[in-house]
């Protein structure tokens, strides 16, 4: 039987009792037996907790049942201490519905007295899944933006328009933006004209009707305009896109902008060169044509030098026909140099939106589970269980940057060999050491391990760079253990000749497409793999490998039948 309200609580209770964003409840805690259970609900209850009145008055585990065991254990702490402090009640705990199925978030308070050896808390419930769910889309959103701010190729911004009045501005501007334009963040964003106005007029014609075209029915926005630099005081080309979306207020856009005045440079000499080419060949087609005219009208003359002339004009046409042949062969060239310089361009895009990717898993992990070990509310093996995972995201993050670092020193020619004697044999065995914890780590020990040794050369002391070799063996072995999923992974090496050793990992994972392996030692080329983006990485490991290997006077292959498994070869000089 429930207990009595006093006057005062039953005129709360009809205020309160109909709340269609929260229920109210009582609850009695007896303190001979620590016993607790409800003794009122209100009629919103089972809305918000999907738990029938007569249920959670029955049995209060009915309700319990459906908190995680870690929110449920500090809830009742929190209770406890409360009843026992006589203090007032707050706490946020999540949700299993048990109609939906779904998580939610409950917000809970309530405020407690003693009475006749039992304690009374009279409280209230309230569903705060939307606020929740707007913290964590606000917290994934500065992430975001904190891993674009700093690109050192390009700019980001957010631009708003009103529904009511059209004005157009910028809500926000990453830190490489005055770079790029020439114009502050504040100037910026206090008035778009202080960037438009730099726009030539019949670009900022263009750039405006794109901008309609893409708000009105939300498409991609995508155009290349010309930008006279304010403090450089040059001209430039810019790269501008970004998708549009749309609340009450605004239509908002948040995109990128490049400088691709290096590719449009390119491409206006490009032509010009094609041009001048044409005329070239004009001018000199009308040349053969007038010399043509007057052989043929000297051949009425002279008829006796008919052959010599007609041999004359045979080698004009051949003249003609091979300069016709040359401006169509260069202008093949001068397109196929255009279509590279747009694939890489395209490449470097979709590989920062990846490294971006990559770089912002294990950085929302670390500072996540940094949160969470500050908790004082969890045990000390869950705490070991965070930093684990804290420490396996910081080596995500460092392969990561050290990826970067050595493409970024192979491009620009300041990758060294440092060779010096190494046992050979010892390095092997402890890559077989690496390859088993690998194996561990990603919970693989079904995957047989297999050193093969039928090549090993007794007592063999080679001179390498055992920093570089060890990195080769690493990428290719993480490779396959990222891969194969059942069967075997083995490895080993030979000597070819006296100054030429040969090594191998083999596995029997998912294989490689016969087009995958005409493509996957180039650049960026992970950005653009779409089956691969489920098994994460940079996609540089094998770019970095066969640029080592080149530079120690080896080579490096692939053999691979796909969903059947992977050889790759390579050989270093010694």
């Amino acid at each position: 039987m429930s207990e009595s309200f006093s006057t005062g609580e039953n005129e709360w209770i009809r205020a309160l009792d109909n709340m269609y964003d929260g229920a109210l409840f009582r609850t009695v805690r007896d303190l001979s037996t620590g016993v607790l259970r409800f003794d009122y609900v209100s009629a919103t209850w089972e809305a918000i907790t999907g738990v029938s009145t007569k249920e959670t008055l029955d049995d209060s585990e009915n309700v319990f049942m459906n908190i995680p065991s870690d929110d449920l254990n500090v809830l009742k702490q929190s209770i406890y201490e409360s009843d026992e402090n006589r203090e007032k009640f707050f706490n946020e705990v999540r949700y299993i519905h048990p109609i939906s199925k779904k998580l939610r978030w409950l917000q809970i308070s309530s405020y407690t007295r003693q009475e006749e050896g039992k304690v009374i808390s009279n409280g209230f419930i309230f569903d705060v899944t939307a606020r929740k769910d707007a913290e964590k889309d606000l917290f994934v959103e500065k992430a975001r933006l904190q891993a674009l701010n700093d690109m050192p190729d390009g700019t980001l911004f957010r631009s708003a328009r009103s529904v009511k009045t059209g004005i157009l501005k910028f809500d926000y501007v990453s830190a490489t933006w005055e770079k790029f334009t020439g114009v502050s963040a504040e100037d910026s964003i206090a008035n778009t004209w202080n960037v438009f106005k730099n726009v030539p007029p019949e670009d900022l014609k263009i750039l405006m009707q794109r901008i309609e075209q893409s708000f009105g029915p939300l498409l991609k926005f995508d155009v290349e305009v010309r930008y006279n630099h304010p403090v450089d005081n040059d001209q430039r080309w810019l790269h501008i896109w970004s998708y549009p979306r749309r609340d009450e207020e605004y239509t908002y856009s948040d995109g990128f902008i490049f400088d691709i005045t290096e590719r449009k440079n390119n491409e206006i000499e490009l032509a010009r060169y094609r041009e001048n080419l044409e005329m070239l060949v004009k001018n000199r087609t009308e040349e053969l044509s007038a010399a043509n005219k007057e052989l043929a009208a000297a051949n009425e003359e002279f008829f006796a030098a008919n052959e010599e002339l007609s041999a004359t004009n045979e080698e004009l046409h051949k003249y003609e026909k091979h300069l016709e042949d040359l401006v169509e062969q260069r202008t093949a060239e001068l397109l196929e140099a255009k279509e590279k310089a747009e694939e890489s361009d395209r490449l470097k895009s979709a590989f920062l939106a990846n490294t971006s990717h990559e770089i912002r898993t294990p950085l929302n992990a670390i500072v996540g589970f940094i949160g969470f070990i500050n908790s004082e509310n969890i045990s000390q093996a869950r705490r070991q269980e965070f930093i684990k995972v804290i420490n396996t995201s910081c080596g995500q993050l460092v392969k990561v940057i050290d990826d970067i670092i050595d493409i970024a020193k192979i491009e620009s020619g300041q990758m060294n060999i440092h060779p010096v004697s190494v046992n050979l044999n010892e390095m092997m065995h402890e890559m077989s050491l690496f390859l088993e914890a690998s194996l561990q780590e990603n919970n693989k020990e079904h995957i047989s391990l297999i050193i093969d040794e039928s090549g090993f050369i007794d007592d063999c002391n080679v001179n390498v760079d055992p920093v570089r070799l060890r990195q080769v063996i690493i990428n290719i072995m993480s490779n396959a253990v990222k891969f194969t999923e059942k069967g075997y992974i083995r490895f080993g090496y030979r000597q070819l000749s006296s100054n030429m050793l040969e090594f191998v990992v083999e596995d029997t994972g998912i294989g490689i497409s016969d087009c995958q392996r005409e493509i996957i030692f180039e650049r960026f080329r992970k950005a653009e793999s779409g089956n691969n983006r489920n098994y994460g990485g940079s996609g540089l490991g094998l770019t970095i490998s066969r640029s080592l290997i080149t530079l120690m006077g080896g080579y490096m292959k692939v053999e691979s039948n796909e969903g059947k498994g992977t050889s790759i070869f390579f050989t270093v000089q010694i």
